[in-house]
C-alpha cells in the first residue's frame, strides 16, 4: 500500500478506474454470464465475479478511503 495520503488517493482512483475499464470491456451480450461466473475470492472461496468486484474491490477501496479520512480528521483536530 502507498505510504502517504496523496499516493493512497491516486492508488484508490486507479483501482476504481481499472474496475470501470474492466466492466466497460465486457460485451453487453456477455455481461450476465461474465458477472455471474464463479471466480475465487482472495481467501479461495468461489463467488460470483460481481460479488468479488463489489465486495472485494469497490467496498474495500471505500473502506480504506474512509479509514484514511478518519485518521486525517483525527490529525486535523488534534486527537
Amino acid at each position: 500500500m502507498p505510504p502517504n495520503l496523496p499516493e493512497m488517493s491516486v492508488y484508490l482512483f486507479k483501482v476504481l478506474a481499472s474496475v470501470h475499464d474492466f466492466l466497460l470491456a465486457i460485451p453487453a451480450i456477455q455481461a450476465n454470464h461474465e458477472l455471474n461466473k464463479l471466480t475465487p475470492a482472495p481467501w479461495g472461496e468461489m463467488r460470483s465475479t460481481y460479488l468479488n468486484i463489489w465486495g472485494g474491490i469497490i467496498e474495500h477501496a471505500i473502506q480504506h478511503d474512509m479509514q484514511i479520512n478518519m485518521r486525517k480528521d483525527h490529525l486535523h483536530y488534534g486527537y
